[in-house]
């Protein structure tokens, strides 16, 4: 009688083994799948460089200031918060594979959501400055 009911006992471990051994590779695959669908959707953003305004006559004008000690994610969150882009993190990866890496200057900039990052990039590094403030700091050559 005792190796029947060991022997039913370890008929229903096994089972339950089986049971939960099933339960955590679904949970990994689910896991993996969320993973990989959240690289997807990062990915794609970093090498989306679409303006989130479709025209010019759509976009929204911001006035956005950047700070001496800003990093480039403090940058991003700071365009993202004025509506101008949709993720920090985005921001930092794409500053980093583009030619503007590290060169983004303080200041108040006039900037728009019409605007690519390109064209963000090129205006936030000063290398076009066409519609922007001029510096309040000037050089002797003005002072003339």
């Amino acid at each position: 009688m005792a190796k029947k009911k060991n022997s039913a006992y370890q008929s229903v471990l096994t089972t339950v083994q089986g049971f939960v051994r099933f339960l955590v590779y679904i949970l990994v695959a689910l896991v993996v799948l969320y993973v990989g669908q959240a690289a997807y959707k990062f990915g794609y953003m970093v090498f989306d460089t679409a303006p989130l305004a479709d025209s010019e006559e759509d976009a929204m004008y911001v006035t956005v200031v950047i700070h001496e000690d800003d990093t480039t994610y403090q940058i991003g969150k700071t365009l993202a918060d004025k509506g101008l882009f949709e993720n920090a993190a985005v921001f930092w990866v794409q500053e980093m594979l583009t030619e503007y890496e590290g060169e983004m200057k303080p200041g108040t900039y006039f900037l728009n959501t019409s605007q690519t990052l390109e064209e963000m990039f090129a205006v936030l590094t000063g290398a076009d400055t066409e519609g922007q403030p001029v510096p309040e700091d000037t050089d002797e050559e003005t002072k003339e």
